[in-house]
């Protein structure tokens, strides 16, 4: 979903699919579940909505499973140049973790390797702002924790002049 006229800026929530070969390629337990029509457009879909990837200047991960965070990149580089992505810091201190990799059974590795591939270009290069539970980020909206289907699973309402 874009926020974009509620919050005046461009601001992706929960990144998705960008592309098939790129959730393959973050989750390659993907490649055995058969695509849904809307599966990897992401870009196409901004792009069609008038806007271009380099315009998106915030991303907030509801969580870090491949279907929230696939879309973070694309042909190996961030899909978002020059947005900052926000996700908890319960779900970032999870998923990646080499350590919680390797202590994984081997059917939940490919959702550490997802996660990892897609969050840590954003982290190595000090795009990533992790927060802590309920919390403003921006005017307008708040993400308030949800735990539960991931440790950090959040959920962001949003509102703008008493409108939610």
């Amino acid at each position: 979903m874009l926020l974009s006229s509620l919050l005046r800026r461009a601001v992706v929530v929960s990144a998705g699919l960008c592309c098939i070969a790129a959730a393959h390629a973050a989750a390659p337990q993907l490649k055995t579940q058969a695509p849904g029509p809307t599966l990897g457009n992401l870009l196409a879909s901004l792009a069609a909505a008038g806007y271009k990837p380099e315009q998106v200047d915030a991303v907030l991960i509801t969580h870090m499973h491949a279907d929230h965070v696939g879309g973070l990149m694309a042909d190996g580089k961030p899909a978002f140049p020059n947005a900052t992505v926000h996700a908890d810091q319960a779900d970032a201190d999870f998923w990646l973790s080499a350590e919680k990799l390797a202590a994984a059974p081997e059917a939940m590795k490919g959702f550490f390797q997802g996660a990892m591939a897609s969050m840590n270009p954003y982290v190595s290069g000090a795009k990533f702002k992790p927060f802590q539970g309920a919390t403003n980020l921006f005017a307008g909206i708040r993400a308030v924790a949800t735990p539960g289907h991931t440790p950090g699973h959040t959920v962001t309402p949003s509102s703008r002049r008493g409108k939610n």
